[in-house]
């Protein structure tokens, strides 16, 4: 949404998984683990969809209605 990317890492740190999920965010260049694998981030996600109020997808269903 703020020009943040997904990367999958295929080059961890010492105690980093190979295959995890990292957001990189665009200004500060800093790095969070969002999913130890690309599986777990997209079983992630349909969890969110599948709960009562997936409040992050709010600036996709807004432009639409």
């Amino acid at each position: 949404m703020n020009g943040d990317y997904l990367v999958y890492d295929t080059d961890p740190a010492e105690k980093g998984k190979l295959g995890q999920i990292i957001e990189l965010q665009n200004e500060s260049w800093e790095r969070n683990i969002v999913a130890d694998s690309l599986e777990e981030l997209i079983q992630n996600e349909i969890n969110n969809l599948k709960s009562a109020t997936p409040q992050h997808f709010d600036f996709i269903i807004n432009q639409h209605t």
